[in-house]
């Protein structure tokens, strides 16, 4: 590669890198450099999704998408909630040198809510195994978890220091 070429190529990866936002994406519905969004059917279930940006940890992206999950049910005054991982991703972006690249997570859940009568004994805390969503892509899967709402809101919230008016501000 003759030195000019040379000279493109980091300037190029420069100009790409610059153009990424450096520091993770934060918990805030999608934008510019990604975040959270949902849909909700007509059978009262939910898809809520969570992109991230290039310098967040595939394990915080999966934590913001079950943060979120659980606001939604807080909103609708469900105490626990069913969670399907309907997707997961880590999307490699070629930053234009061969072996050079940088990775996006971004994941989905199908919610659904769950009957008072059963949270007693179903839904007790707040995991979805990490190994559950890994593929690197996951197309679905058909493991439920059910998860505590309050568990889930109180655990990622003090988790992630998020103050109630950032979880308040995003209630579906």
């Amino acid at each position: 590669m003759s030195p000019l070429n040379q000279f493109l190529s980091a300037g190029l990866i420069c100009l790409l890198l610059s153009g990424c936002k450096s520091t993770p994406t934060p918990y805030e519905p999608y934008g510019l450099y990604g975040g959270y969004s949902e849909k909700q059917y007509a059978d009262g279930s939910f898809s809520v999704r969570f992109s991230g940006n290039v310098s967040i940890k595939y394990l915080t992206a999966l934590d913001y998408v079950v943060l979120r999950s659980a606001v939604i049910a807080r909103a609708h005054q469900a105490e626990a909630f069913a969670a399907q991982v309907s997707w997961a991703n880590i999307k490699k972006l070629d930053l234009g040198t061969p072996g050079v690249y940088a990775e996006r997570p971004e994941l989905g859940l199908k919610i659904q809510f769950l009957p008072a009568a059963l949270t007693d004994f179903m839904a007790t805390g707040c995991v979805i195994p990490m190994e559950a969503t890994l593929a690197p892509y996951t197309y679905g899967t058909d493991k439920v978890f059910q998860l505590n709402t309050q568990a889930c809101i109180q655990r990622l919230q003090k988790k992630y220091q998020l103050t109630d008016q950032q979880l308040a501000a995003t209630a579906g």
